[in-house]
């Protein structure tokens, strides 16, 4: 369920940062992905009940978390939209 990372004795260069171009600096403010090559995946930022807020979009959470996401910002939509039919804001 987490993303499994282990010490190595010596370097193992798996890891990629994505988003810009190759060898620029990552700017504050940018968009920028971790992606590492040996399990093919990026790791992304969620709410876990246990360890870090981090995973992989397959883990077996990240279709509940995905989904509390997706209906929490519909409703928050949908309240705003009612709110601006009525004159509310």
């Amino acid at each position: 369920m987490g993303i499994d990372l282990d010490w190595s004795e010596s370097p193992i260069y798996e890891w990629k940062l994505l988003g810009g171009n190759i060898g620029s600096e990552v700017r504050t403010g940018q968009w920028v992905a971790i992606y590492n090559e040996h399990a093919k995946e990026c790791l992304l930022c969620f709410d876990r009940s246990a360890g870090g807020d981090i995973g992989w979009p397959s883990s077996k959470s990240w279709g509940a978390q995905l989904e509390a996401r997706v209906s929490e910002a519909v409703k928050n939509h949908a309240r705003n939209a009612y709110d601006q039919l009525l004159g509310r804001k």
